[in-house]
């Protein structure tokens, strides 16, 4: 055999079956589409459970059209985060391109949301305009910190909804953990509460010998010969300082327990008299009974709303669907300039929250980043660090994008370019003319996309058109 069939490990085939089973798992929901038919036909649009990353100079069409196609699409509970490194986010221009989308209709369902009169469509955008989070960073730990805040943002929201699911079973928490009378633990019985009542304390100077109570020489030495014959282990009693100290603490109103607290440590009372202390544990009927007036402060409504089981909550929680960094090349430039080897591992470990709110919580995550120009001198280190952008166009220069560290984690990568054929195109890019953009996919994890492109247009600095 000439050419032998090259040699596959056992997770390279497990890697291979995750792949498809989370490209088929991205139907599910729908992906973000633009406003122009040759560029969604290209790139097929941003899905949901993946991270994109878009190569451009200019950053501001990305969320313009992206983030007005999801706030279009999906429902109100979900919102957008935009993360702002450039300062280049201008709400007036993403309110004018939600109200053009609205009046074309073309991503309500192909229902036309200017036909309902009795709403503005300007109030309507509004509206929309506030499930957008904007955060400002201003370098590299900025990133990580609102990052970090979104993913901890959505762990709360499961944690109060994964509570409000276990609400009904606290009662029967409660019931299994009753109160059950017999011999207690040592532990227990070392760590006796004061009684809050007064009452019974004449009962129990009966219960103190006469001969303690008169000769302390004599209960000392009880004490010692009792200690003397006991086998087991000691175990010492906290004693107040003064009787005063303890006459406060008995007025003072104690704390109500918390939930899991079974209440036996305050069903059990101490009393101290003069040199001894007489410990008394209640019979199952008196617990019960200071039980139910354990805490008088309380009112009668909050003890039975304490009782009983906590209600589930509605599912009001407001969850992020669109994550979009803008950009990722500044924050990243003077990180590995200042130590390659620390930023680096600063940027695995961002990668690896980028992949878990990808995959985990179905989130399209969009990282843009502008053109890296290398230093002189330094070209052969920084196409190491840097990933270089090749276009299928000649008339298109070669860039540096993200790092390779970021760059690895990314699911579909795309280039966004001007597309100059002469010289009067070129003159018109710092004119107020319309100019050709060029998207193009650079590579594809999924799929096999890499190369298709789309040309467009923007016209009024709100919408695509095709120059087809």
């Amino acid at each position: 055999m000439t050419n032998p069939p090259l040699p596959t490990s056992g997770s390279d085939l497990l890697s291979q079956a995750k792949l498809k089973l989370a490209a088929a798992r991205q139907s599910r929901l729908p992906a973000l589409k633009t406003s122009s038919p040759s560029v969604d036909a290209a790139i097929g649009g941003v899905h949901h459970g993946r991270i994109t990353s878009l190569h451009c100079e200019a950053g501001g069409y990305a969320y313009g059209t992206l983030a007005p196609s999801f706030l279009l699409t999906r429902d109100g509970a979900s919102q957008v985060a935009y993360v702002d490194t450039t300062g280049a986010f201008s709400p007036v221009s993403l309110l004018q391109v939600v109200m053009l989308r609205m009046q074309q209709g073309r991503e309500s369902g192909g229902q036309s949301l200017a036909a309902d009169v009795q709403v503005p469509v300007r109030d309507r955008a509004a509206q929309m305009l506030d499930r957008v989070q904007y955060m400002r960073a201003f370098d590299f730990d900025g990133v990580v910190e609102a990052v970090a805040e979104v993913a901890a943002g959505i762990r709360s929201e499961d944690g109060e909804q994964d509570r409000g699911r276990a609400g009904d079973g606290t009662a029967d928490i409660q019931n299994e953990d009753a109160p059950v009378t017999g011999v207690e633990d040592e532990e227990e019985d070392s760590t006796r509460e004061l009684d809050a009542g007064c009452e019974g304390e004449d009962n129990n100077d009966s219960k103190i010998p006469a001969q303690q109570a008169t000769d302390p020489t004599a209960a000392a030495g009880d004490t010692v010969e009792q200690l003397s014959d006991h086998d087991g282990p000691l175990v010492r009693d906290v004693v107040p300082d003064s009787q005063a100290d303890s006459d406060e603490e008995i007025l003072w109103p104690l704390p109500p327990l918390p939930k899991h607290d079974h209440g036996k440590r305050k069903k059990q009372k101490q009393k101290e008299h003069g040199q001894g202390i007489v410990q008394q544990v209640p019979d199952a009927k008196d617990t019960n009974e200071a039980t139910d007036g354990e805490h008088p402060e309380l009112p009668p409504s909050q003890l039975e709303e304490d009782a009983s089981p906590a209600a589930i909550p509605e599912n009001t929680a407001k969850t992020v669907g669109l994550l979009i960094v803008d950009s990722m090349s500044r924050p990243t430039e003077g990180l590995l300039e200042a130590n390659e080897v620390t930023g680096h591992a600063a940027l695995t470990r961002l990668s690896r929250t980028f992949r878990s709110l990808a995959r985990d919580r179905d989130m399209a995550v969009l990282l843009l980043s502008s053109p890296v120009l290398p230093p002189m001198g330094k070209v052969r280190e920084q196409k190491d660090i840097y990933a270089r952008h090749m276009s299928v166009f000649a008339g298109i220069q070669p860039t540096y994008g993200l790092a390779h560290t970021i760059n690895n984690s990314v699911d579909l990568s795309l280039l966004a370019s001007r597309y100059l054929t002469d010289g009067a195109a070129a003159r018109r890019r710092w004119s107020a003319g319309q100019e050709t953009l060029v998207v193009e996919v650079i590579s594809e994890r999924h799929g096999d996309a890499a190369g298709r492109w789309g040309a467009f247009t923007v016209k009024d600095g709100t919408e695509l058109v095709d120059i087809w």
